[in-house]
Order: C-alpha cells, then structure tokens, then sequence
C-alpha cells in the first residue's frame, strides 16, 4: 500500500514526509488521541518479514526508549497496522548539523554546547549497552532554540543479518554481518568509520569514539579529517593518514580542543579515550576554562601589520596573541598601583655574573642515567636561591645534553659567564646503597679556564651534603655571599631514606620526559614512582611537592580520566606545605592549585614568595606573569616573562608568551621581536 499524506496508520495521521534512508521512511505524523505531533519511522518490509531480526530491533528498541536521555530522541512506542511496522517519536523540527557546517567550521562557543550533548548522551547509552556506530553531522539535530538531539540512535544494528553475533550484548554485535548496503558490506556511514569498522572487526563502545572524533574535527574546521575521492581510497586515507592538527587549520581553537580531538581519533581503540564519559568530561572542563578567552573578540592592531605578522600566523603564535588581547579586552591594562598589585616582581637589574649546570656526565652503568641527571638537577636547585647570581634553568641546559658544542659557543647561545659541568658515578653495592663519585668542575667562559674542581667520593647517604658542597664552593668562586637563611637551603637534607630518594630522582626523570615529549604514560609512571617514595617516607615534603607538579600535569594535559589527579593534586600540595611551610617547592605546588581553582590574588602571593626564596626560578617567574596577566597587571607580567626568557633562553614557548604580554600592553614592536625570537629558538 501506498502512503500519502493524510492516510491514517491506527491513530496516527500522516502529515508530510521528512526523510528517507535505508532504515525506512519518516513522516511527521499527528497522534489523534493525545492530539499531538510526532514523528514516525516506517520501518522496511524486509525487517518486518524476518522474525530474528525484528525481535533484536524490538529489544534494542525498548532499551532506547528507556535510556530518557534529554540530548537522545524519544521512542513512544513500537506499532503495528495494515502491515506496517513503524516506531512512533519524539517530533524534532529544526536543522540537522549537516546543514549548519560551514566552511572555517561552527563558532567555538556552539562546538563546546554541541559536543557536550552528543557525547553526554553517547555516555548515557554505552553505560546501557548500546553503540550508535552512525554517528554523523546528519544524525543530529539543533531545534530552533538550539536544543541537540541525537538521531537513530542504535538503530543501524537492525542492519546486522543472520550471521549477527548478538548473545544479548549490543555492544558486541558484529559488524561483519550483511548492511543496508549490500552482503558483506561493513555498517556506518563511510567518511565518519572507524578503522575496525572498516576492517570489519568486532567493534564496540569505542567506535563511537571514533566518529565522534571525526565529528568534533568537521565542527571545528569546517572539514573532514580523512579524505578520498572513492570508498577505497577514503578507507585507505582513515586507516593511515593522521590528520593535519585542527589548530593549524584554525589557529584560534584551543591547543587541548586538537589534543582531544587526536586522542578521539587514534587508530588503535586502546588508545583512544575509553569512555564517552571521559570525553564529555574533558570538554565541559576546556570549555570552563577558554569561556573567558572567547567572550572577546580580539581586534587587529590599527596599521600595516606587514609579513611578519602573517608569519606569526603561519607559526601558530597567533593564538598567544589572541588570548592576551582577549584578556586586555575584558579588563584593560589594570590600575598597577591597586591593592592587588601592591607586591612587585621588577624587571632584570643590571648585568650580573650568569651560570649555567650542564647536565653531568654518567660513568657509571647507562641505567643509572637518571641518577647523573637527577644530581645535576638537584645541584641546580639548590642553587636557585642565589640573589647576587643569575642560574639557567635545567630545561635549557638539557639542551646540551646529547650535543654539547664548545664553551664558547654554550656561553653565547645562553648569556653565560660561567660553567658548571662534571661526571657522576654511582657505584652500586650488594650489600648497600653503595658510594657516589661526582666531580664537578667550574669554568670561566671568557678565557676556558678551571676556576675549581673537585673530587667527592661518598657514600650514598652523604649525597646532600656533595650537592651542598658544590652550591657553597660555586658561590664562594664567584664572590657571591650567602646569608643564613640560603646557608640553611644550601644544606638541607630532603630524606633520610636513600630507597625512597632513589624512587624520588626517577620520579623526576619521568616527569622531565612527560614535560619534554609530552607523554601521558611517563606522567603516570613519574606519579607512581613518586607514590613508592612516599610510601617509604610519608614525611618526605618535596616529594609530595614533585607529586603535586606531577598530578596537576596530568589534569592539565586532559590525561585524567578518572577524575582524580585533580583532588591528589590539591591533597599533596596541602601535605607539602604542611609538612614544610617554607619549602619553595611546596609554595610553588600551593601556587599552581590556587591558579588552577581560579584564586589568582593568593596564587600571585605564593607564586611571589616561591620567587622570594628562588629568585633563579624560571618556572616559578612564567607561572607568575600567567596569574599577573589573568590580574590586568601587564606591565609586570612583561617583566616577569622578560625574568624567564633570560633564565631559560632555549625555551621558544616563553618568548612566545612573552609577546603575548607585550601584545597585551600593545607594543606591537616588542611582540613582534618577542615573536620572532621564538619562532628561531
């Protein structure tokens, strides 16, 4: 039988059709009894006709009427007349996401409400069971007051034949049975599969993931991620190419909206996120965090901007800029005399004597590694605290790690007068800790002379008392005078537990590699060598300041999954400061929670005291200008970023932010030299 409009199926009057797919027909639709509008979906005659099929479309049908999800489309009722099997629905009237994409994509506002909903709602279904595996710009709606709905939601598993793997586990349903396409054909619409769709291997849950990924790029970029000009070569391009970095492409979106993006789109499932939940999560905390940076929009300084502004552009330093604009947008260059700006960090003072550590050589066995660098990290620490002398921060003297050029040049490239460089052995015992030999040796760059060596053969537990030595001989070498307060630092013992000193230093070798390779799996290892640490010394504060780094990083870079890096970020920086008040590591952790739950008038004190015990901290002086700038106080933030650069000159990322302050004071010549810098480190 044919249907028109006004033909009646039981209760309901055909009103007009609204679409049409392999699924079936839909047709708005009035409900005579309840006089109300609706949508119903006709379904094929070939499912209708086959038993084993329609009883699995009647059982996931049910558990997705009983999902009552507000962003998933609500099934009425499963109905039967003259023949017709149809599904009676919830009415959506608006456009689909299809039609809203344009080119240069959604604005990043709607892409955040947008991909919420969606995945909420996948989040709601795989917690049922059930997998969408057609997840697409046209199955979701946006009602005219911006409302989303998520459309055929299950529905494509009515595709599988009777080869289907189904035990009365959705998820596990096998996409390796016949589609709507043809026998043999894989399910899902072919530009937003997955590789194990395309592969036709077993897929679950994750695979929403996938598409979801693909979706998320299409709304930020206004393109797909995989392209091919014929189902073949679009399969090859998904299953092997990497898509260019939505940032690239669009220069203002968020650095951890592509990070997002690109975990959703690993090719491999275990490596992508492993729930929706988790995805959902990530977004609704970017989205807290960049509401603020997009509220503005960012004006072009008056003039010719010229080529090197494009080249900003083209670096992707555009971003910096655009933030710190957003910034002055919303507050203006502050009163810098008010009660918040009372404590001042001043710029770089005359030119004073500068050092650098290098990384001390290992001579001992090569998985003792760690243990070289760790000595030369906590010899750099120690001396941090030194005002009369200027110390390069470890991250650029690891630059000159593997690639060591000749002093001279070392000197030039880092504003260095002076070197600090040596060899590290641990000789290991069966019966003990065993002893350490370091040699440390102190040269004047000018003339490549020796001002001082030494030879320190210890056991392991004197290894403090080693680093404190060579900070107080350096010092005295370069005429700097040490008060009591810094002799105290110099000579401070951290644990008396070498097992646990031991987990300590590799704890901070992972967590160097996390920072510099930006790997999720050496953050997890570094907190959980930390956790051993602790374990053996519960009162061990810098350990519990390095856990605290550590944990925050993970929540930062949107690795913590299951929610809790957050809490044992905020707990180990408490039990730092609680066990050691004056410990600027402890200050430091304190500082970053604070600035992380958006208390910048207490980050800027702790933040301002870590640089009052370590006025050599590099990190503490960048975390410091990020609180200054979200304050209005831009012309200290300047200064304090311009206090960075000069103790991590290798750093490209702070001289880039460094033209993101100046941008924001609008001195366009000093950001743009600021830029440059940057784009040649």
């Amino acid at each position: 039988m044919t249907l028109k409009p006004d033909h009646m199926l039981a209760h309901y009057r055909l009103v007009e059709k609204i679409g049409e797919g392999g699924m079936g027909v839909v047709w708005k639709a009035v409900d005579s009894k309840l006089d109300r509008e609706v949508a119903i979906k006709i379904l094929p005659d070939e499912l209708s006709r086959n038993a084993e099929r329609l009883e699995r479309f009647q059982r996931e049908a049910k558990a997705i009427a009983a999902l009552n999800h507000p962003n998933i489309i609500t099934i009425h009722s499963i109905e039967e007349h003259d023949g017709h099997r149809f599904l009676v629905m919830e009415l959506v009237e608006g456009d689909s996401l299809d039609r809203l994409i344009r080119p240069g994509g959604l604005p990043l506002s709607q892409v955040f409400e947008v991909a919420i909903c969606i995945s909420d709602a996948l989040a709601a279904a795989h917690d049922k069971g059930i997998i969408h595996r057609d997840i697409k710009p046209a199955n979701v709606m946006l009602t005219a007051d911006d409302h989303v709905k998520v459309l055929d939601f299950g529905l494509a598993k009515i595709a599988a034949g009777k080869d289907a793997t189904d035990r009365g586990q959705p998820t596990q349903v096998d996409t390796r049975s016949a589609a709507l396409t043809g026998e043999g054909a894989v399910m899902g619409t072919a530009p937003y599969m997955s590789p194990e769709q395309l592969q036709g291997h077993s897929a679950d849950h994750r695979t929403d993931i996938f598409s979801l990924g693909i979706l998320l790029y299409e709304m930020v970029t206004g393109n797909r991620p995989f392209k091919g000009d014929s189902g073949l070569t679009l399969a090859s391009s998904t299953l092997k190419d990497t898509p260019e970095s939505v940032t690239e492409l669009r220069a203002e979106s968020p650095r951890h909206l592509g990070r997002i993006i690109e975990q959703c789109l690993e090719k491999n499932p275990e490596q992508r996120f492993q729930t929706a939940r988790d995805v959902c999560n990530q977004l609704r905390s970017l989205r807290r965090e960049t509401t603020s940076d997009m509220s503005a929009t960012p004006r072009t300084p008056a003039g010719d901007t010229g080529t090197r502004w494009i080249i900003l552009s083209v670096a992707g330093l555009a971003l910096a800029a655009a933030i710190s604009l957003s910034l002055w947008n919303s507050r203006g260059p502050a009163d810098e005399g008010s009660a918040v700006a009372s404590s001042t960090v001043s710029a770089p003072s005359a030119r004073r004597k500068m050092l650098v550590v290098l990384p001390f050589e290992n001579v001992g066995a090569p998985e003792d590694e760690y243990f070289a660098d760790g000595i030369t990290e906590e010899i750099t620490s120690r001396l941090l605290s030194l005002e009369g002398l200027g110390i390069i921060s470890r991250s650029s003297a690891m630059h000159y790690k593997e690639n060591r050029p000749a002093l001279s040049q070392i000197g030039k490239e880092l504003g260095v007068d002076y070197i600090l460089d040596g060899t590290v052995r641990w000789q290991r015992s069966t019966s003990g800790p065993g002893r350490v030999r370091v040699t440390p040796q102190l040269i004047r760059v000018s003339d490549d002379t020796q001002m001082w060596s030494e030879v320190y053969d210890r056991v392991l537990a004197d290894v403090f008392e080693v680093q404190s030595d060579i900070a107080q001989q350096v010092s005295r070498q370069l005429g700097s005078t040490l008060t009591r307060p810094q002799l105290q630092t110099l000579e401070a013992r951290s644990t008396d537990n070498m097992e646990a000193y031991d987990f300590y230093l590799q704890g901070n070798d992972y967590l160097n590699r996390s920072r510099n390779l930006h790997n999720e799996g050496d953050a997890h290892r570094a907190a959980q060598l930390y956790r051993q640490a602790l374990d053996l010394d519960p009162l061990f504060a810098l350990a519990h300041a390095k856990s605290s780094f550590t944990h925050r990083w993970i929540h930062f870079n949107f690795w913590d999954r299951d929610g809790e890096h957050r809490e044992q970020a905020r707990q180990a920086a408490h039990r730092a400061l609680e066990l050691s008040p004056d410990l600027p590591e402890a200050l430091h952790a304190s500082g970053l929670i604070l600035l992380m739950e958006g208390e910048n008038e207490l980050a800027l004190e702790a933040l301002e005291n870590v640089i009052a015990a370590q006025p050599n901290n590099a990190d503490a002086y960048q975390d410091l200008s990020d609180v200054q700038m979200g304050l209005g106080l831009w012309k200290r933030a300047a200064a304090s970023k311009k206090k960075g650069l000069e103790l991590d000159p290798r750093l490209g990322r702070i001289a880039c932010t460094t033209g993101g302050a100046f941008f924001g004071l609008r001195d366009f010549p000093e950001a743009i030299r600021y830029h440059d810098i940057a784009i040649r480190t």
